[in-house]
Order: structure tokens, then C-alpha cells, then sequence
């Protein structure tokens, strides 16, 4: 390995170190590689964190360096600095484009390039927030259902309809696996899936709204997929498609610890064992009587002890939890812009007409219990994401607020009012998408999100007595707005 320093001057060739692993990963196609050094090597002081380590096939950053007992452990990710460093501080859109337009302007003036790409079909790609280059390969990943690997040294994209290959390899005990851990379930199970686009296009299959699925079971168990991005139904029936397919069986991961007998006796066993990133491997196992067929997932090679080698094996492509980022982002979004809407019809119709400033709290309430209704049994979030959705939601509204009260002459007391009932709402309207694994537990946090919304009501609609004195003011600015004056 080849040592730099932040400023990309090289400092050594390294040669004095232990324990090195390489991960590297399917969903992302990102690169981790961590090491050993004793803390007596000679240039241990300029292994530091932003320094570079290349190896053949790739170049890392390190990030972390950490003592123990008499040695240091160095942590280093792939370099995409480039990628990550390219910002869209108002956001990203790509309308309807295959996934080498849409990363060829993600990248554009990075230094990168596509030189590959299997991939035909098109879709849309939508981030209204800040982002990077780098995290909107990431959604073109998810969104086309592609895979993609880096040359960090090159600085070329290669994008696939699917990686690696079939050649037979297997993993049996008593051979070359070791040791295995499972894990298996089915909470997002679905048989039945209703897809929903963009101003609610639906599919219609000899009239009917859904697709189904039955290769692991015949039970009948119906789920809604909703994505605003698709405005083409071909589009959305083949997609969904494909998350049916995920869907309507459980989810099974194994960890496995391999003898790499292809790595270690590659001129004996490379043709029959070998694997890479990707390939689909045939796992035996007579003690959990498993006879399957998997992907290899995640990868845990140790180039100088290929023995340690290790494997993720999955039978799927990319995880359900990734799949579904896309519907937690458009979670997040349209509940910002539920609490946006209510904010600004409510202040517009207070500050217009003096008369429904009194009117103000029931519009609230009847905005939130009305955006309760028609999303929550289709939207569900983890609790995280409701955070974040509550913090989109006040944020955004309190902008809304700022921006109408700007036009207005009002006093600190009314601006502090107003921000606290706005705010309360926005807050109540992201709490009650804060849901669990059913129906009945939404149902039930709706509840007590709105029972709590209710004591804030009445304190809101105790503190609008002292606006009295403020009507004529307010009802000055509306009859100035409606004349196209400018108000103080």
C-alpha cells in the first residue's frame, strides 16, 4: 500500500502493518478498508485522518485511527471526495431520464465518468433538499434497481442491470463453510400490492388497481405502494413489479465464515469455488436443512490472510429497508407540505379578515384531522423518520409564517402568537404519522396526538382575547393588500 498525505504528496510505501480487511458492499457499492500499525513505526505520526492509502485496485481516506495495546487501528473509506463535494444546494431533478443522463449531470465537472451502462429504462429522480452527487447515484441505485460499481483511482462509473455471475460455486459444511448465521423475516410480507403514481395514477388490469404475487404463499395479504415520481403506468407496473417480488416472500440474510479455498489453492479450486461480489452461490447445509440459492451480498476479504475471508448472503437483490427509502423521503416531503398548506391558508384568511382571527384554531384543527384521514392508513414511518418529518414541518412552516407576517403590520406579541399555534400544528400534524407495525397502533398515536393537540387549542384560544386590540390594525392591512398597497 501507498501512503499519502491530505495534500495528496506521497509519503511512504507501507509495509509494516497487520489484520488488513476489505469491505466491500452490493447496495451501495462503497468500499471500507481498515488495518493495523504498530505505534514504534517510523512514520506512524503521518498516518492520520484526510491522509490517503492506495492499494492496487483502489484509493481510500482514512477517517479514523484508534490505539490498541501498542498498536493503532486505521479506518479508511473509498475516495468518492469528488462526488461528495459536488453539491445541489436547492435540490435535484431529472424528469423521465435513463440512469447514464441522470448520473452524467450528477457528476458533470467532477473529474468522474460513466464509461458503462446496461441499464435502458426510464425514471425520475427528485431530491428537494440538499444533496450531493454522491447521494443521488445513491437514489438512482434504489430507483432503477441497478448496481454499480467504482474505480476510485480511474474515477469511472460502471453502471449493471444486475452484478456478477453464475458458476456453480457452493458453500457446504464439511467443505469450505465454516460457520453460518441466519436471520429471516417477513414484516413487510405482501401477496397483493396496489401501486399508486403521480395524481393518483393507478393501473388498470382488466379493472384491476393491483398486481399479485403467490411464489411463497397463497394468502392474501394487500399492501399500497405510493411513489409521485412515476407519471407513466408502464413505468409503475413494471416497478412494482419488482417490489412484489421482494415483497410476497420473507427476507432471509445469512453471515457466513468461509474457507476461501479458491483464494488460498486458486490453481485447485478457483474454477469450482471462486466468488465474487454479486455472484450467486448455492448454500448447503445439511444441520438447517438448507439446499438454497443467494447472492453474495457484503464481502469481507483479508488479502494477506484469504482463510478469514467472510460473506453476506441474501435472496434478494438489495434489502426491502433499501428499497423503500424512496417512499420514507416522499413521507417526510409531503408531510412538510401538509403542515405548509394548513399554516398558510390559516394565516392568510387571520390576517385578511380580523373577524376569522377568532376562527383561526378550528381551521387548524379541521386541516390536521382532515390530513390524518386521507394519508395515514398509506403512509407509515419509522421513528426517525417521523422526527425528521417534524422537523421538516416546523422549519417549513415557520418559514411560511415569516413570509406572510412580512407583508403585514403586526406587533412582536402577534408574531410570537401566531408562531407558537403554526408551529404546535406542524409539530401535531408530523406526530400523528409517527406509526408502528399496524393500523390499529396508528390509530391509537392519532389519538393521543390529538388529545394533546387539544390542550394546546384552548390555551390558543384563551391568548386570542388579547388580539382585540389589534382588529382594526389587521383589518387595515387586508383592505391595503386588496387595494395593491404596501403595507408599513
Amino acid at each position: 500500500m501507498i501512503l499519502y498525505n491530505d495534500e495528496h504528496v506521497k509519503i511512504c510505501t507501507m509495509s509494516a502493518f497487520k489484520g488488513r480487511c476489505i469491505t466491500s458492499t452490493l447496495k451501495t457499492g462503497d468500499k471500507e478498508m481498515t488495518f493495523m500499525f504498530r505505534r514504534n513505526y517510523r512514520y506512524a505520526k503521518q498516518i492520520k485522518e484526510e491522509g490517503y492509502v492506495r492499494t492496487k485496485t483502489d484509493e481510500f481516506v482514512i477517517k479514523k485511527v484508534e490505539p490498541a495495546d501498542g498498536w493503532y487501528t486505521c479506518t479508511a473509506q473509498m475516495n468518492v471526495e469528488e462526488l461528495e463535494g459536488k453539491q445541489f444546494p436547492t435540490g435535484f431533478t431529472s424528469t423521465e431520464q435513463t440512469a447514464l443522463s441522470c448520473i452524467s449531470a450528477a457528476i458533470e465537472g467532477t473529474g468522474w465518468r460513466v464509461i458503462r451502462c446496461e441499464v435502458t429504462k426510464r425514471r425520475t429522480i427528485k431530491q428537494e433538499s440538499n444533496c450531493s452527487a454522491w447521494e443521488i447515484i445513491q437514489s438512482v441505485i434504489t430507483t432503477y434497481r441497478c448496481e454499480v460499481t467504482f474505480d476510485s483511482i480511474e474515477k469511472t462509473i460502471s453502471i449493471y442491470e444486475k452484478i456478477g455471475k453464475d458458476t456453480g460455486t457452493y458453500f457446504m459444511e464439511r467443505l469450505n463453510l465454516k460457520k453460518m448465521q441466519i436471520q429471516s423475516d417477513s414484516y413487510d410480507f405482501a401477496t397483493r400490492l396496489i401501486p399508486v403514481g403521480k395524481d393518483g395514477l393507478m393501473l388498470n388490469i382488466n379493472g384491476k388497481n393491483y398486481i399479485e404475487n403467490y411464489q411463497y404463499s397463497r394468502k392474501i395479504k394487500t399492501a399500497t405502494w405510493k411513489d409521485d415520481r412515476y407519471s407513466v403506468a408502464s413505468s409503475l407496473l413494471e416497478d412494482a413489479e419488482a417490489k412484489l417480488d421482494e415483497m410476497s416472500k420473507p427476507y432471509r440474510s445469512y453471515t457466513v465464515e468461509i474457507k476461501d479455498l479458491a483464494a488460498s489453492k486458486p490453481e485447485t479450486y478457483g474454477e469450482i469455488l471462486g466468488f465474487d461480489l454479486g455472484d450467486t452461490v448455492m448454500l448447503i447445509s445439511k444441520s438447517e436443512r438448507i439446499r438454497e440459492r443467494h447472492r453474495v451480498v457484503k464481502m469481507y476479504k483479508y488479502p494477506e490472510n484469504p482463510d478469514a475471508n467472510k460473506c453476506e448472503l441474501a435472496n434478494t437483490r438489495l434489502s426491502f429497508e433499501e428499497l423503500q427509502r424512496q417512499e420514507q423521503e416522499l413521507q417526510t416531503a409531503e408531510i412538510s407540505a401538509a403542515a405548509s398548506s394548513a399554516a398558510t391558508e390559516t394565516l392568510n384568511d387571520a390576517v385578511g379578515n380580523s373577524e376569522e382571527l377568532q376562527k383561526m384554531v378550528s381551521q387548524i384543527r379541521e386541516a390536521v384531522e382532515a390530513a390524518v384521514d386521507d394519508t395515514m392508513r398509506q403512509l407509515y414511518a419509522t421513528k426517525a423518520e417521523a422526527q425528521s418529518a417534524k422537523d421538516a414541518a416546523v422549519e417549513e412552516s415557520e418559514q411560511v409564517l415569516i413570509d406572510t407576517l412580512e407583508s403585514y403590520s403586526t406587533t412582536t406579541q402577534v408574531k410570537e402568537m401566531l408562531t407558537e399555534a403554526v408551529t404546535n400544528e406542524a409539530i401535531s400534524i408530523a406526530e400523528m404519522y409517527a406509526s408502528k407495525k399496524s393500523l390499529s397502533d396508528t390509530q391509537k398515536a392519532a389519538e393521543e396526538a390529538i388529545n394533546d393537540l387539544k390542550g394546546r387549542i384552548e390555551w390558543i384560544v384563551e391568548k386570542t382575547g388579547y388580539l382585540s386590540e389589534y382588529e382594526g390594525e389587521f383589518a387595515d392591512a387586508g383592505e391595503a393588500e386588496q387595494d395593491g398597497g404596501e403595507d408599513e
